[in-house]
């Protein structure tokens, strides 16, 4: 089978065999150009005939699709034109190499459509992706599983880094940087959220301390005849090198969360306890919102009836203890009701 030369109109096509007529051609796929680069690799060795994406300087016309042959050593041969990255260009570059080597053509087919293929999937990906960042209102992440009752959640695993991200109506914990939801907790459920911990503390090397005092006790040593004053000098200066070195700054945050068919604990080492919860204060808002819908609204509401304030402030200690309010907000809660404004 000979094929001399293929003109992007698709005229003066010489062949001893056209096939390019009876096959099924591979759809254009409207993407740029790098993704199309991407779809036009074949992996693997082997392979004769391929299409493939050129580039060449605007001068001599631009990039374009070609028909390359690869030869015993490895070097490509350009054996077409240059075909326009349009659809009639792709159809041309196509027909092309079906008509050269039509297993060829089937070989290179395949590869475009895996290669394709997992070009949907990434693009699938990435849109999923940004919908679980819009539905997101705040991400803890990585946040460290401690443990506790999860039933609900059986494929954490204690010790584990997992993104822990609060949305509109549920908590969802995901493995980190994936969209694989581990559990979904939603906030009608929740009984207790509690954000503590001992915050950010401090640990010396004991082996650099033991190193400093007999660095010390050398340096006493060797102060014969020097003034008191730069001894202290050298003292203190010694002593603020060893524990800058020695000392490790950390911040444990402990997130305790309570619904009515589970109990999870994470570790936060990000962020101090004070602080996090005056950042997850537009989520606790979202999930009182959530626990006083339905014809609960009104709860808050002052009243003169005595007992209706009564079942007020009861339902606002509650929200107290499942740490949904804070103290500040509970006290001015309970002004409002006890002075009926």
């Amino acid at each position: 089978m000979e094929v001399i030369t293929v003109k992007a109109d698709g005229s003066s096509r010489e062949s001893s065999a056209n096939y390019s007529a009876d096959v099924r051609m591979p759809l254009y796929p409207a993407v740029g150009f790098a993704e199309l680069s991407r779809l036009l690799s074949y992996s693997g060795p082997g392979g004769k005939y391929f299409v493939f994406l050129r580039d060449r300087p605007p001068r001599k016309g631009g990039p374009g699709l070609v028909v390359a042959k690869r030869s015993a050593s490895g070097f490509d041969k350009i054996v077409s034109e240059y075909f326009p990255i349009m659809e009639e260009g792709w159809l041309d570059a196509w027909r092309v190499l079906a008509d050269l080597d039509l297993r060829e053509f089937e070989r290179c087919c395949k590869a475009v459509e895996r290669n394709e293929a997992a070009y949907r999937n990434r693009t699938d990906d990435h849109e999923l992706r940004k919908e679980l960042e819009r539905e997101t209102r705040f991400l803890l992440t990585p946040a460290i599983f401690l443990g506790g009752d999860y039933a609900k959640c059986g494929n954490l695993r204690a010790k584990s880094s997992y993104d822990v991200r609060f949305t509109d109506d549920s908590l969802k914990v995901l493995g980190v940087g994936t969209r694989q939801v581990v559990g979904t907790l939603p906030y009608g459920e929740f009984t207790n959220i509690q954000i503590g911990g001992p915050g950010e503390t401090q640990s010396i090397n004991p082996f650099v301390d033991s190193a400093g005092k007999i660095i010390g006790t050398a340096i006493k040593a060797t102060q014969v005849g020097i003034s008191d004053n730069f001894s202290g000098a050298v003292d203190s200066l010694v002593s603020a090198v060893l524990k800058a070195a020695g000392t490790r700054t950390t911040i444990k945050t402990v997130l305790a969360v309570r619904t009515t068919k589970s109990e999870l604990f994470f570790l936060y080492t990000l962020t101090e306890p004070g602080q996090l919860r005056i950042d997850l204060s537009p989520v606790l808002g979202k999930i009182r919102e959530v626990l006083t819908s339905a014809g609960d609204e009104s709860q808050f509401k002052p009243s003169s009836d005595a007992a209706s304030a009564i079942d007020q402030l009861s339902a606002a200690s509650k929200l107290l203890d499942r740490g949904l309010i804070n103290r500040a907000e509970f006290d001015q809660l309970k002004s409002r009701l006890l002075s009926g404004d």
